[in-house]
């Protein structure tokens, strides 16, 4: 698998899906990334009540040929099942023959840290299962800052 990221904003980009983490259990309860790619792909709302820690893929229309939402939640097992969100999301693109998969960083919102989240994030793709995919998984943030974060830490582990 290869990573990296970009200094830029959701609807600058594409491929061919978009991990979107939602509030898999409140309807309307929606995140930046979530509002953009509802209006990329044309949709009203995101999906609901699939869970938190799965995931749920759509077709899309746009930049995009997939939408796969990620189910999150607020409190303090944040990081847990955004890790296993983001293994589901990735599981259900790439068995759908998805090879460029974009995401934002997932911090829960302002919750978990840039480098506490690349760190989760890298757990997750360092498996074996996921090193073998031929992939490229692109981290989309539009913060400065934060990408030469995230630079930082794909370097440190070997992504550069």
């Amino acid at each position: 698998m290869q990573i990296k990221v970009i200094h830029a904003e959701i609807h600058d980009t594409e491929g061919d899906a978009l991990l979107v983490p939602t509030d898999a259990n409140v309807k309307g309860h929606y995140g930046r990334t979530c509002r953009a790619a509802l209006a990329l792909s044309g949709k009203e709302e995101a999906p609901h009540g699939f869970g938190n820690g799965r995931a749920v893929l759509e077709h899309a229309t746009g930049p995009f040929a997939h939408l796969v939402f990620m189910g999150t939640i607020a409190d303090t097992q944040q990081r847990g099942y955004l890790a296993s969100a983001f293994a589901a999301a990735l599981d259900l693109a790439i068995k759908r023959g998805c090879r460029q998969i974009v995401t934002p960083l997932l911090t829960g919102g302002w919750r978990i840290p840039p480098v506490d989240a690349v760190t989760e994030m890298l757990n997750v793709v360092e498996k074996p299962w996921y090193q073998q995919q031929r992939v490229e998984l692109t981290i989309v943030e539009q913060d400065e800052e934060r990408v030469a974060i995230i630079q930082g830490c794909l370097e440190a582990r070997g992504y550069a």
